[in-house]
């Protein structure tokens, strides 16, 4: 047989270099055909990598971040580079996954050239270059695209270390696995793969450990060198590195506990992922679409079968350590099947069917050259056949990813295509200057990044949440301005009634649903508020919103929920901590016990720094009815809270205190499944205890709250009566005692599993002495009052005394002032410690207790500036840092009460005044200061000058 001449080696390299090229070039197409439009937006994690990206420049060096569960921030460095050179759009962000997708399908070629014979190679990269999943993972911005990249580097470059016995190689091989821990968080298992293809290949025979120790040795060192920056890292912050592993250990959590059944149902989701059932989810993948179509399924597993067959040979061993290992991830983690997680199998999975086609191909050939009339025959069919089979996969491809994928509406949701909607939008927008308003999801930030991201609109853009709240911008009075609704966050009732005459666009998803709606109000319509609301409140939360009105049902239904809308406007001089911004929230008082029965809450949905003076804001809370509250007379509460507490609100009369709206009238009854357990208290099968609660209560004078959560058990014929008794030494200390239910709905008008909470309130003596004590309840019928069955223990409680003291004290500075009707001060001490900026003094004041006081009040120490009215220090605490709760005082009592002010270090020198108060912290409202009669300003009382200096 003639040998190929020089000129025919030249023209097959020429032939298969072009072939290569071809490869690569529809792997590009197929990477960034319309990247701007496929997948339709920015998801979160995407987002997250893109802001962690430009804010890369302004941070210090880090090889891991804590953002969105932590990450290796390889991948945001290249998108870091990428948007500072090109701009921040949706092409640039998903840039860096393009060019390691293809750079992927190049090296697929370039090691399994190394390892097998080209048409290995070349099969395997054609499959990486048109295969839905390598290409879905080189069009998004996710970490999962380098893994795949930076291991076949390592891979290759450490088999060309051995091959050619390179120190080079050797050093190139330790520096790329040493990287592909920096990848993502699947990677971490990789070293196993040549750990573990190390070892079968000892076990084959030690020739190739034998005569490349040195360098191994050599790649192991330079790997950990460039391990050591990450390692140092999850040392110092373990909690943060292992934050993404622990939010997906489930499966590894059971089969510790002696449970195997998550694992092996993982496994078999995994096994099952190649050829019957893919990925659920539509976040990366068309839903529960294998990795394969039969016919490549056929050739995958044909080609596990020769590699097995071929085991002896370091190349197929290889494979067969690769693939099971970096398919334990998948196992591993809660969520099975997941492409994602499996990523780092990606190369011998995609090698397996060119395996297989290969050898499929070979022998075909050898049979068909049997036949020397059909030799043309195979070298123009096979190939052929390969290249129609190509043309199907990629065919499938372009048709679920580019086609199908892109416009289920799970995919609109998850990749926010209503919010790039909006945003390419803008970009279009004939008039760049016009101030715009934009809905979306998570204003504060996700949704605010994600315009940023992907529009480069000129004017003032500000953001709202309108599934909770519509804007009109009344601080712009006089200039037209643009409102934006997208899908996630449409137009509500009250925009609908304001906006629908001021309608100028709209667009739609793909899918058949409007996902974008576009709103232009002129300048002259800003002007007057358009809102007509039934309910006329005014009033101001401190330093913050002014509430115009509120509109509320007067009627509810229990086991609903009821819609409060709160009319707000933005005043000249709002004050707002960023960072401590307050929730807001619209609740059903239940007059039991005076608290929240349910809030429906929301945070930042109209972010304070949007703000513009004169803005008027309509918010909507779907406040819910619960069943377990009883028909009665109450009132809807709006509120603001921050970390610190309640902010207080102030109608026009200037009186403090609560934001109430009503009364309403909770009407009907409810019925739930039952709660009870087997156990739980009954009473003639009439009522179930399903739960009890003991709050507060451990102290003399203090208040026990019981909390009873009953349920009926069918429609009871009688009304019962519940009294609680705290026993202790042979007698009961306190009781108190009334209907289940209430006068206007006593258990006899209950429904069959009806539930009702009921707050009870146990004053524990004043003067009891420490020991320890238990509750019980006893239930009787109130008609006949028969006890009903035995009473029950609900639990115990350790009460703590104290000493009291009835002497009068010799204050430094005798004053005397009262608080209330119950509440004497005697005098005071002052130390002036240190009366500078920055310093302290301390204050000791001497009550008495006229009476008993019941109420639990705070004290507030004060210091002014000289005009009395900014504050330059401030202590606010229980008498005696709480040692002394007004509520445990006796009557005559004296306590000496001490308060050490810090004085603020931007405090101006000069004259500043001590005053003192006390107030009910779960209102606000502060008790009335009288001295000789007279009533004192803003109930403080003015105690001393002092020189801050």
């Amino acid at each position: 047989m003639a040998l190929p001449s020089d000129s025919q080696k030249s023209s097959t390299r020429l032939h298969r270099s072009l072939l290569v090229a071809l490869v690569i070039l529809v792997a590009l197409v197929f990477r960034t055909y319309n990247l701007a439009g496929v997948p339709p937006g920015l998801d979160g994690d995407e987002m997250f990598n893109a802001w962690d990206g430009l804010r890369a420049w302004s941070r210090p060096f880090s090889v891991f971040v804590p953002t969105n569960y932590g990450s290796e921030t390889t991948l945001i460095y290249l998108i870091a580079l990428t948007t500072k050179a090109l701009g921040a759009t949706r092409w640039t962000v998903r840039l860096p996954s393009v060019a390691c997708g293809v750079l992927t399908v190049a090296m697929t070629w370039a090691l399994a050239r190394r390892l097998f014979r080209f048409r290995v190679a070349i099969l395997a990269a054609a499959l990486v270059a048109v295969s839905l999943w390598p290409v879905f993972l080189s069009r998004v911005a996710l970490r999962a695209v380098l893994q795949p990249l930076f291991q076949i580097v390592a891979v290759y470059a450490l088999w060309r270390a051995l091959e050619a016995r390179s120190i080079r190689w050797s050093l190139a091989a330790g520096v790329f696995l040493g990287l592909t821990q920096y990848t993502y968080t699947a990677s971490r298992v990789f070293p196993a793969v040549v750990i573990g293809w190390l070892l079968v290949a000892l076990l084959n025979g030690r020739h190739l450990l034998r005569a490349n120790w040195g360098r191994l040795v050599l790649v192991g060192v330079v790997a950990a060198l460039v391990l050591v920056p990450l390692a140092l890292y999850a040392v110092n912050h373990f909690d943060v590195f292992s934050h993404r592993v622990r939010e997906t250990d489930a499966e590894v959590n059971e089969l510790l506990a002696g449970n195997p059944e998550p694992i092996l149902e993982a496994l078999k989701a995994t096994l099952g992922m190649f050829t019957f059932k893919g990925d659920d989810g539509w976040r990366y993948n068309p839903s529960e679409r294998p990795v394969f179509d039969a016919v490549t399924g056929a050739f995958f597993y044909l080609g596990l079968l020769v590699s097995l067959w071929r085991l002896r040979r370091p190349a197929y061993t290889l494979m067969l350590v690769w693939l099971p290992v970096m398919l334990l991830p998948n196992v591993l983690a809660t969520g099975a099947p997941s492409f994602w997680r499996s990523v780092g199998a990606l190369t011998p999975i995609y090698l397996m069917p060119a395996i297989g086609a290969d050898f499929a191909w070979e022998r075909v050939a050898q049979w068909v050259r049997r036949f020397a009339s059909r030799a043309l025959i195979a070298r123009l069919a096979l190939p052929l056949v390969v290249i129609v089979g190509l043309g199907f996969v990629g065919a499938d491809t372009w048709h679920d990813y580019f086609i199908d994928w892109p416009t289920h509406p799970e995919v609109l949701k998850v990749y926010e295509a209503d919010v790039a909607a909006a945003a390419n939008y803008l970009n279009a927008y004939e008039l760049p200057d016009t101030p715009v308003w934009i809905s979306t999801e998570y204003p504060g930030d996700l949704g605010r990044v994600l315009i940023q991201l992907q529009s480069d609109y000129a004017g003032p853009a500000r953001f709202f949440d309108g599934n909770d709240v519509t804007v009109w911008p009344s601080g712009w009075a006089g200039q037209d301005v643009l409102m934006l609704f997208t899908k996630s966050c449409p137009p509500n009732p009250e925009a609908q009634a304001v906006l629908s005459d001021y309608l100028i666009d709209g667009e739609d998803d793909g899918s058949g649903q409007q996902q974008l709606w576009v709103y232009r109000i002129p300048g002259e319509a800003l002007y007057d508020v358009p809102w007509q609301f039934a309910g006329a409140v005014r009033g101001r939360f401190l330093h913050n919103r002014e509430i115009l009105g509120v509109d509320a049902p007067a009627r509810v239904q229990r086991q609903t929920e009821v819609p409060v809308v709160v009319y707000w406007r933005v005043p000249p001089d709002v004050q707002v901590d960023t960072s401590d911004l307050p929730f807001d929230y619209a609740c059903l008082q239940d007059v039991t016990s005076g608290r929240c029965a349910d809030k429906a809450d929301s945070y930042n949905v109209y972010p304070a720094w949007d703000w513009t003076e004169g803005d008027v804001v309509a918010q909507r809370y779907m406040v819910p009815v619960q069943p377990y509250v009883p028909p009665q007379t109450t009132y809807f509460q709006i509120g603001l809270f921050t970390s610190v507490g309640e902010i207080g609100f102030t109608d026009r009369e200037g009186a403090g205190g609560q934001l109430l709206v009503g009364p309403v009238e909770v009407e009907g009854t409810a019925s739930i499944k039952p709660k009870w357990k087997e156990g739980a208290p009954t009473f003639n099968q009439d009522l179930a205890l399903v739960g009890h609660f003991l709050l507060f209560g451990d102290s003399p004078g203090s208040t026990l709250e019981v909390d009873l959560r009953w349920q009926a058990m069918r429609a009871p014929a009688a009304d019962y009566v519940a009294r609680l008794e705290l026993r202790g030494g042979g007698r009961v200390v306190a009781s108190v005692e009334g209907l289940v239910g209430s006068d206007r709905h006593p258990t006899s008008r209950w429904v069959s599993g009806e539930p009702v909470n009921m707050l009870y309130r146990l004053r524990i003596p004043a003067d009891l002495e420490s020991g320890a004590f238990d509750l019980y309840l006893i239930v009787s019928d109130d008609a006949t009052g028969q006890v009903v069955g035995d009473p029950i223990l609900l639990g115990a409680r350790e009460i703590s005394g104290r000493a009291h003291y009835f002497d009068l004290p010799e204050p430094q500075y005798p004053l005397i002032a009262d608080f209330g009707s119950r509440i004497r001060l005697l005098g005071f001490d002052l130390l002036e410690t240190a009366p500078n900026p920055g310093g302290q003094i301390e204050v000791v004041l001497y009550w008495q207790a006229l009476g008993e006081v019941g109420g639990a009040y705070k004290v507030f120490v004060h210091l002014y500036d000289s005009a009395g009215v900014s504050i330059l220090g401030q202590h606010d605490s229980p008498p005696g840092n709480g040692a002394f709760p007004t509520e445990s005082w006796l009557p005559g009592e004296v306590v000496a009460d001490s308060h050490v002010i810090a004085i603020s270090p931007d405090a101006a020198v000069g004259s500043s005044r001590v005053g003192v108060g006390l107030y009910d912290p779960s209102t606000g409202e502060r008790l009335p200061v009288f001295v000789d009669g007279q009533s004192q300003p803003d109930d403080v009382l003015v105690i001393a000058e002092i020189e801050v200096r």
